[in-house]
């Protein structure tokens, strides 16, 4: 085990204490404020509860392991649904869930759906629930098993062990103070992850050259990444009846919408998420794929596929240093889950 890098984590986890309990103290009573802390989030809060949620570490390592051990038109059509989503919510859907869940005293996407139709309370709620937990609680998986695989894989410390961490640390931030704790942890994780995110993309042209991704594309061993192999009838399929239902079918940024104190926020937030997204799914993977490459043409063999991140920032730099990188990626992916779990519940 690495004691350096370990430390440096459980530091991290123990920090987000401080916005839990500014939360407890300015948290009030009832069901309303659990779910959507009475409507009273600012700009502020909103936009990094809304970028932490939105970005995982499924978006930025994920994507990039699969354009590394994939191909990049296979990061490029998963991420083509975040990049139509940006527009959508940005332009479309936020404002009206918005202006609809302040009229009508929404907490849920259960209560929205309920006054569209018009009637049919427990039936529709029924029918939400069954949709929903199955894919919410995939979502959630493939989160908690991307940190715990790049924190196992910087730390030495088993990745069950990290399972269960970081499942203790999500429930006690929940139950603390519900969406009010979450955005308030957001502040923490969004701040760190945007910052280490920097870094890392300045730090890797530095070390492998400005041409590096060209090097990666025009390597015999790596040049493969760059073939488009997807035939355009799957691609087109995959944009129709993934990409464009996403906006609509995501509730655990409802609770998020239904949060925000006016519709001034809801732009402002939906601005520099978009923003953010746009970075974080379409352009960093690519970089750090290609750095990837030219470190390592052949992937190394792991146990699980996302521990390659973590084992190429721990040789690349050092362990305690790729610790501090990955806690970006760590906390996007704990904010994820927060606001997963606290939708199941709603």
């Amino acid at each position: 085990m690495e004691i350096l890098p370990t430390f440096i984590i459980a530091v991290f986890l123990a920090v987000l204490s401080v916005p839990t309990f500014i939360a407890i103290r300015r948290a009030r009573r009832g069901v309303q404020d659990f779910f959507v802390a009475s409507g009273t989030l600012g700009k502020v809060a909103a936009a990094f509860a809304w970028i932490t949620t939105c970005i995982s570490a499924y978006g930025f390592i994920g994507l990039s392991i699969i354009a590394y051990t994939w191909g990049e038109n296979w990061h490029l059509l998963d991420a083509s649904y975040f990049a139509f989503t940006i527009v959508a919510l940005m332009f479309l859907v936020a404002p009206r869930i918005w202006r609809a869940g302040r009229k009508f005293n929404c907490i849920t996407a259960g209560d929205l759906l309920v006054h569209r139709v018009g009637g049919f309370n427990i039936p529709i709620r029924v029918l939400i629930v069954i949709m929903l937990i199955l894919p919410l609680m995939f979502y959630m998986g493939i989160q908690f098993i991307a940190i715990s695989a790049v924190a196992s894989g910087c730390t030495g410390v088993p990745y069950h062990t990290w399972l269960a961490v970081f499942a203790i640390v999500t429930t006690i931030i929940i139950i603390a103070g519900g969406l009010r704790s979450i955005a308030y942890t957001d502040i923490v994780m969004g701040a760190t992850f945007i910052a280490l995110l920097v870094i890392t993309l300045i730090l890797l042209p530095i070390m492998f050259g400005p041409d590096f991704i060209t090097k990666a594309a025009t390597n015999p061993a790596t040049s493969w990444i760059y073939d488009v192999s997807i035939p355009f009838q799957y691609a087109l399929s995959y944009f129709i009846f993934a990409s464009m239902p996403w906006a609509g079918t995501i509730p655990h940024l409802m609770i998020n919408i239904f949060g925000w104190k006016d519709e001034k926020t809801v732009y402002s937030s939906a601005f520099s998420w978009g923003i953010t997204a746009a970075i974080v799914y379409c352009i960093a993977p690519s970089i750090l794929a290609a750095a990837l490459a030219n470190y390592w043409p052949t992937p190394p063999q792991v146990t699980v596929k996302e521990e390659i991140a973590a084992k190429f920032f721990a040789e690349l730099i050092s362990p305690e240093f790729s610790a501090v990188i990955l806690l970006g990626i760590i906390g996007a992916a704990l904010s994820t889950i927060m606001a997963l779990s606290l939708t199941l519940a709603s």
